[in-house]
């Protein structure tokens, strides 16, 4: 895998230790750190298509991720 891809995870790293800071896991000081992989991307040259879809990805796994709790509502 090269570096490039590495970076192109970024957003994703960050979307997962941002879901993190929410119910069930309530890892809340991780809040605080769950930004720094998706701006240390930013900083970082890129394409503009692979930034838009590495970008899109993170949010996509964010939300869906965060919707877990449609369920237990909708249910009743």
């Amino acid at each position: 895998m090269s570096p490039a891809w590495r970076w192109r995870l970024a957003p994703v790293l960050s979307a997962v230790l941002f879901w993190l800071a929410f119910p069930p896991a309530a890892a809340y000081p991780v809040a605080f750190v769950s930004l720094v992989p998706f701006l240390l991307y930013l900083a970082k040259p890129d394409r503009r298509r692979w930034r838009f879809l590495a970008v899109a990805v993170g949010a996509l796994i964010f939300h869906v991720a965060g919707f877990f709790w449609i369920r237990h509502v909708t249910w009743t």
